[in-house]
Formats: structure tokens, sequence, C-alpha cells
């Protein structure tokens, strides 16, 4: 039951938690803006309407959506494999968050080249610098996050070091949610997603690997050969 509210209520607060990556899209990574040097001091950057930042956050909510299409096919098949598709759910949790970073990585190349080939350099870090201490950093740290709660998850449903397991699956699932941090919170709808995937695929896990110590999963267990 649990994993349902938490796939179900990432799917409802993907779309409302958008709009928080307007400001890092814009501030952040300069996604859509262009810069005009001026004759004399600082030039001015002048960055796109809405329009423009649709075209990040479109496939953002998609990659979310996909995700948790992946993870919830995962979760409803485990009854037949879970020991192979509860571990594959629990890193579905990190690609909404690496996806979207990995999406932003081309248009800040592209923004860095036309900046060099039109000689009107800002007087600050390139677009791929602050590609790298913003997302760069989030993707880094949603993969470690999600391997995390992948390595707790496979330990739950075999039902082996369980503290071990709920640790690193705590730690993970916290180190998902939290990583929006380094994005300014532009990437809080991800985050949360990612977050739901983990407590879903952990949650139903631990269900796993609590009826396989107490016996009742004849699946769980190795058969006796045939006398």
């Amino acid at each position: 039951m649990l994993a349902w509210w938490a796939l179900g209520g990432a799917a409802l607060l993907a779309v409302p938690l958008a709009p928080s990556a307007v400001v890092w899209l814009r501030d952040g990574l300069r996604f859509g803006c262009s810069y005009a040097p001026a004759s004399e001091g600082p030039g001015s950057w002048s960055c796109g309407d809405g329009i423009v930042l649709l075209s990040a956050g479109v496939p953002m909510l998609l990659l979310c959506a996909a995700a948790l299409a992946v993870s919830l096919l995962c979760v409803l098949a485990a009854g037949r494999a879970p020991r192979a598709l509860l571990p594959v759910a629990a890193l579905m949790a990190g690609v909404p968050t690496i996806a979207t970073c990995l999406l932003l990585l081309g248009p800040a190349r592209a923004t860095d080249a036309a900046l060099a080939q039109s000689g009107g350099l800002p007087p600050e870090r390139s677009a791929l610098d602050l590609w790298m201490s913003s997302a760069g950093l989030a993707s880094g740290w949603v993969g470690l996050a999600a391997i995390c709660v992948a390595v707790g998850t496979w330990l739950l449903v075999r039902g082996r070091a369980p503290a071990v397991a709920r640790s690193l699956s705590r730690a993970g699932t916290v180190a998902l949610l939290l990583s929006c941090a380094s994005t300014l919170g532009g990437t809080l709808a991800p985050a949360v997603v990612g977050t739901a995937i983990a407590c879903a695929a952990t949650g139903v896990a631990a269900a796993y690997g609590r009826e396989l110590a107490a016996g009742t999963r004849a699946d769980l267990h190795p058969r006796a050969p045939a006398a």
C-alpha cells in the first residue's frame, strides 16, 4: 500500500513542483540566455521567455513519468522475480535527476561555443562551469544515492543484513531528496519522484524480506530436488 501512495503522490506533485526549476535554469545555468558585451564595463545577459524554459521543463516531466512507469511495472511484476526487479526499480530513483542534468549539458556547451565564436565572453564562469557546479554535482550525488538504495533493496529482498540494508536505503533516500539543494531547488520535482520510487522499492523489498524470514513465500526459497 505504501508503494502506491508514494508513486501516486509523486505523480501528482511532479507538475506543480516543475516551476521551481525556472530560477535555476535562468540564473544558475543561463539556459536560453545570450550575452551581449558592452563597449565599456560588463555586458548583460538576455534570457528568453517561458516558452524557451518549456523546452527543458517538458522533457524533465517526461523523464519523471517514464521513471515512475518503469518503477511501477517493476513493483507490479515483483511477485515473479522480486530479487531481480526490485533493485532495478530502486536504480530508477536516480534516473529523473541524472537524465535531466545530462539533457542540459548540451545547451551549456552550445552556449559556450556561441560565445567563443562571437568573441563576447562574459567576465564570469562559463556555462559549462555553471553546469558542473550544480547539475554535475547533483548527478554524481544522485548516482551514489541510487546505488545505496539499490544495494539496500537487494539486501532487503534477500533478508540479509537487515540493519545494514535499512541504513543504506534510508541514507540513499534522504540523499535523493536533498540532492536538489545543489541546483537551487531546480531539480525538486525529479528529486521528489526519485525519493518516492526509492520508498516504494524499499518498502516492497522489506515486505518480501519479512515473508522470506517467516517462511511464508515458497517462491523465494530454493526448491528441494524432487525425490
